[in-house]
């Protein structure tokens, strides 16, 4: 008897979703069976802040707009303006027997499954589903989603990108056929994203708004109202949200996102980190290097998809299972709705867009655009720009792909197994896990005071503006013992005053508008104590009393769950109005062929291989160095610098860099024992000529963590850019590093009781290199057997008595150089006489020639200046070297052969001094 499969299980559509599933279920394998949380920057925060809602949940307030826990206690408005949505998703999984930290991680996952099932949707209405299989796997598993996933941590963000793909998706479909669950899902997807994270709106509406004006132009659709209706109403859904957020942003400190470390224009990134091939993470690093990158691999793999500029409409491009090509010569297992060819041009446009806006180029643009600011690191547009990577992979398969051809199948597994091996590297994470199960909502003080982490944010930002400081243990606890704390709640605080007089008095709450009082004479003004911020009220009479506070709604607040309300009455009438359309081609019954089927078990197999078997019993696409050492450093060392901490080795990106670019220097540090200081590294970038600094680089918390949290066991990466200025002389510089202890105003001692180290001299070139062409080549003078004279430029023969004119001598040294040569330039009269000479060493004194660079060419600029006393005729140049000790010149020969008499060569050229 013949087993008969439901009808879903025996088509492409089901097949493609089991794909791209499974690809998810490879990323985050290791964070679901894993107990723990991965060691993340920013995981505990929001842990801690799903923590707090919850408990505020317990307390019978739904929405709070303020934690009373945090900030030591003094209270923290921080619901009033970060997105709930990871929040009440993890909140809401810990009311049922989840653990919390589990539930966050749960949510984690299906923000990357959910993306990865959201870009599929978007990609079957142009490609077929076996290309659109390999974009939504290609997007589940690009490096920046497993980045944020088990290194930074910032769900939030990582949960946006599991919502934007539905933006477009629901856009293209109620663009292009005007149903209800186009409409719904535009709607929904909009106002989900809007309180899933603040910032990732801002990066992800110029997408959606340039997708939605291209298909409105290219279809000419008459949709653009259910299309405006749909993100207005989700807009106005998430008001109650985002509306104070931005209108009450004056309250608090949001000012700290933009300034100094958080400054984007210290984090732009450069060609090379951008299309960076996936490497191994040392598990022995701290904080392993991660490039922040697009990943090569996905670049290459889109490519193909440019073979699409060139077809014409109709012209078909078929994969394996294939039936008749669509529009624009899609392939279409179940009919794709829109073309291919279209969609590339759009997606590489965008793709194209966000890289430059990574780039130190579009600097004047972020300078320009107010909110980009907040965005702080550039590097944070690799989360949009992984969404037209992801459909340009998909589409790159559709081009190369042939009708049941083995060249067919065999491109698609090739392009599976690019994109599962790009992704390994980031995909195990280092282990163990860390165990925050025992955590409560009260215990966000004592994880305050270890990370520094004021309120759960980085730079207290959300602290209110009226506290000048930043809070601290000390101000709370001071604040604390002149009044009895009874209760706190996540709206309301009961304390017991005892006044000894009528008149102000301080509570232990940082003020924030919204607050009332009420003693037992009757209601109290609350207004902003002088001393940190704190609530001061004003009590009438002397004695014991009991105060209670609530934080009432602003009327702002109140206006937006209006406005939200509003917005669900809008999306309800828009999926009213619309028409409902049953039979979408996205479903049709094609049959699948075996080969999507096998992919999928392949792909189940590797999932349970991955968590048996690679991951606890392998080191596979991992590295760990031994301890002590560092085993990709191009330079190891062992320098202790004050029997506390050790200099590994480093990495120097080159070693001759042009003028005008930036030097980029790894450090790798160890601390040799727990350190109690948090010390600051300098690089500089001194003159071997007189041992001045001309560029530095320094960090206050090295790696990006403050030595005080270094563990003894890992080391640290530390990285370093030298901006090189256009004007730096090329020339030869020690590369120097060291130490500081800011509280001691004093440097580290290291070996041989020296406070830094050389690493390595440094040559820098000019930035474009020399034009010597025009110098006859037969006219060179030869300075003993290793140094020539090129030629020379003077920008004016004709000078009255008093000007100056440029002189410049371009050298070269064939070999190197042991002696330390002086360059002199003698202005000699007609007689033979000198009346003014310049002795210096090279290059305005910073380039002796015993540091030459073989093989270089050197301009050696020398300012000419006729003496006030020189009367009018006709004078000469005379240029030379000469040993500053000796005084002794080497032989000059013109042409390797003629010996120059006097051995200093007499310019060919007549400097006219003018009456």
């Amino acid at each position: 008897m013949r087993l008969r499969l439901p009808w879903l299980v025996r088509y492409d559509p089901f097949w493609g979703v089991v794909v791209v599933l499974l690809g998810a279920a490879l990323g985050v394998s290791s964070l679901v069976v894993t107990p723990g949380l991965p060691n993340t920057a920013d995981g505990p925060l929001h842990l801690f802040r799903a923590l707090e809602l919850r408990w505020a949940w317990e307390q019978g307030v739904l929405y709070p707009r303020w934690a009373p826990h945090f900030a030591y206690g003094l209270g923290y408005p921080i619901f009033n303006y970060v997105p709930p949505l990871l929040g009440f998703l993890t909140a809401g999984l810990g009311l049922t027997d989840v653990a919390m930290q589990d539930a966050l991680k749960l949510v984690a996952a299906g923000a990357v499954a959910a993306g990865g099932l959201g870009t599929y949707l978007l990609a079957r209405r142009f490609l077929s589903p076996t290309a659109a299989a390999v974009a939504g796997l290609a997007y589940c598993l690009t490096p920046y989603r497993l980045f944020e996933l088990y290194i930074q941590g910032n769900y939030p963000q990582l949960l946006s990108t599991g919502i934007a793909p539905f933006c477009l998706w629901g856009l293209a479909r109620l663009s292009a056929r005007g149903d209800r669950v186009g409409f719904l899902a535009l709607a929904l997807a909009i106002a989900a994203i809007t309180v899933a994270h603040n910032i990732s709106v801002v990066m992800f509406a110029p997408l959606l708004a340039c997708y939605g004006l291209w298909r409105v132009w290219r279809r000419r659709s008459q949709r653009v109202v259910p299309m405006a209706l749909a993100v207005l109403g989700g807009v106005l859904v998430g008001a109650f949200f985002w509306l104070p957020a931005l209108a009450e942003s004056s309250y608090v400190q949001t000012w700290r996102l933009t300034r100094h470390f958080f400054d984007f224009r210290q984090h732009f990134l450069s060609l090379e980190e951008l299309f960076a091939f996936p490497q191994e993470l040392d598990f022995r690093a701290s904080n392993p290097y991660f490039p922040f990158s697009l990943g090569g691999h996905l670049v290459l793999l889109a490519l193909p998809s440019l073979a699409w500029l060139g077809r014409q409409h109709g012209e078909p491009a078929r994969l394996p299972g294939s039936g008749e090509a669509g529009r624009d010569g899609a392939a279409s297992g179940s009919r794709p709705e829109d073309g291919v060819r279209g969609h590339v041009v759009f997606m590489w446009s965008a793709l194209l867009g966000y890289v430059w806006l990574m780039l130190p180029a579009s600097q004047m643009v972020w300078s320009s655009v107010p909110l980009l600011g907040y965005i702080e690191f550039p590097h944070r547009l690799l989360g949009p720009a992984s969404l037209p990577l992801a459909l340009l992979v998909g589409a790159a398969v559709e081009a190369w792909g042939r009708p049941g051809s083995l060249w067919g199948r065999g491109f698609w597994g090739a392009a599976v197994v690019v994109v599962l091996v790009g992704a390994a590297p980031y995909a195990f994470p280092r282990k163990p896990f860390l165990d925050w199960s025992g955590y409560r909502a009260e215990d966000v003080t004592d994880f305050e005071m270890r990370t520094g982490a004021i309120g759960t944010t980085s730079a207290a930002e959300y602290t209110p503006r009226w506290a000048t400081e930043r809070p601290t243990p000390e101000v709370a606890a001071d604040a604390r013992r002149k009044v009895t704390v009874l209760d706190t709640g996540p709206t309301w605080a009961r304390v017991q005053v005892t006044a000894e007089r009528p008149g102000p008095v301080v509570l232990p709450f940082l003020y924030f508008p919204g607050w009332q009082g009420h003693a037992d004479d009757g209601p109290v003004a609350v207004s902003p104590g002088e001393l940190h911020g704190l609530v001061e009220i004003s009590l009438p009479s002397a004695g014991v009393q009991d105060v209670e506070l609530v934080l009432r709604q602003t009327s702002l607040q109140r206006q937006s769950w209006w406005a939200s309300l509003a917005g669900l009455g809008l999306v309800a009438l828009g999926t009213l109005s619309v028409r409902s359309r049953v039979g979408s081609p996205e479903g049709d019954r094609t049959a699948t062929e075996p080969w999507l089927r096998l992919s999928a078990a392949a792909l189940g197999l590797l999932v349970v291989a991955k968590v048996a078997y690679l991951e606890p019993h392998t080191m596979l696409f991992r590295l760990q160095s031994p301890p002590g050492t560092v085993l990709r450093t191009q330079h190891p060392l062992e320098v202790i610098f004050a029997g506390r901490i050790a200099l590994l080795g480093y990495d120097l990106e080159r070693s001759l860099p042009p003028q005008g670019e930036p030097l980029s220097v790894v450090l790798y540090w160890q601390p040799l024992g727990g350190l109690a200081e948090d010390y600051h590294v300098f690089v500089h970038l001194v003159s071997l000529a007189d041992g001045q600094v001309v560029v530095r680089s320094e960090k206050a918390a090295p790696g990006g963590v403050p030595s005080s949290k270094w563990h003894p066991a890992l080391y640290v990466e530390d990285r370093h850019r030298l901006p090189l200025p256009q004007d730096l002389l090329p020339v030869r510089y020690a590369l120097r590093v060291g130490l500081y202890d800011p509280r001691a105003e004093a440097e580290l001692v290291g070996p041989g009781g020296e406070t830094s180290v050389v690493l390595q001299e440094v040559q820098v070139l000019y930035n474009r290199p020399l034009d010597i062409r025009r110098f006859p080549g037969k006219e060179w003078f030869g300075f003993g057997e290793k140094v020539r004279l090129l030629g020379f430029d003077l920008d004016r023969t004709e000078l009255a008595a008093g000007q100056s004119a440029e002189l410049t001598l371009y050298w070269r040294a064939e070999a190197r150089v042991s002696e330390r040569l002086k360059r002199f330039v003698h202005l000699v009269n007609g007689s033979g006489t000198i009346v003014a000479q310049w002795d210096e060493w090279p290059v305005a004194g910073a380039y002796p020639t015993d540091l030459w660079l073989p093989q270089h060419n050197i301009a050696d600029p020398v300012t000419v200046t006729v003496p006030a006393s020189a009367g009018p005729g006709e004078y000469t140049l005379v240029v030379g070297l000469y040993d500053a000790e000796s005084l002794t010149r080497p032989e000059v020969r013109r042409r390797g052969t003629e010996r120059v008499p006097g051995d200093a060569v007499v310019l060919p050229l007549v400097v006219r001094v003018l009456g």
